[in-house]
């Protein structure tokens, strides 16, 4: 799978216990562009990070240090079909990742009873909501139960506990409107800002 080179991870914490209203019921992504626009984003290396605590704010000193990584812009595209997919490639292609929103069934939660792969064909379990996950890679030739095509996933709240890349999810899927939001959110550096 074609991967991006290693990078800092940032504290998903960080984002989420700011904009989750004290309750662990999801947040949106205009919340978390929005706070990543004022504040960015620190890293796993600024503070530690507990998938079950969702109400510890970050420390001062981890505000400061996110500062740098502050984003002026979001924006979105569609990912209805191919063209949406060869959006994604483009994107890994320059080096950047693409976020996108999932609706998440059974063959999700237990990724690791489905070979690590997402796919519809796979689809079982009532649907409990929604999940964001970042594309880090892609590969045209992995065959799955929608076709060949699989996109890279990485999540915070990674349920199979395989390293981030190792999980995939069908370009069928990630299309398909019973399992996807159906569209690519990325943000935009600041001009003059550190990346990680």
């Amino acid at each position: 799978m074609e991967r991006l080179d290693e990078q800092p991870r940032v504290q998903p914490g960080f984002i989420y216990n700011q904009i989750d209203g004290g309750a662990d019921q999801g947040s949106s992504f205009p919340d978390a562009f929005s706070l990543m626009n004022d504040q960015g984003c620190a890293s796993l290396a600024d503070c530690s990070y507990n998938q079950s605590d969702y109400t510890t704010w970050p420390s001062e000193s981890a505000y400061a240090r996110a500062i740098p990584y502050r984003d002026s812009t979001s924006h979105y595209f569609q990912m209805k079909d191919t063209n949406g997919i060869k959006t994604v490639k483009a994107r890994i292609d320059s080096g950047v990742t693409t976020v996108i929103g999932i609706e998440v069934y059974h063959n999700f939660d237990r990724i690791d009873s489905f070979g690590y792969k997402y796919c519809v064909a796979d689809t079982c379990g009532g649907d409990r909501g929604g999940h964001a996950l970042t594309i880090v890679g892609y590969n045209d030739t992995i065959s799955t139960h929608d076709g060949k095509g699989v996109s890279g996933l990485s999540t915070p709240g990674a349920r199979a506990g395989a390293s981030p890349g190792t999980r995939g999810m069908s370009y069928v899927a990630a299309t398909n409107s019973k399992l996807s939001d159906q569209a690519g959110f990325y943000l935009v550096d600041r001009t003059g800002t550190r990346r990680r």
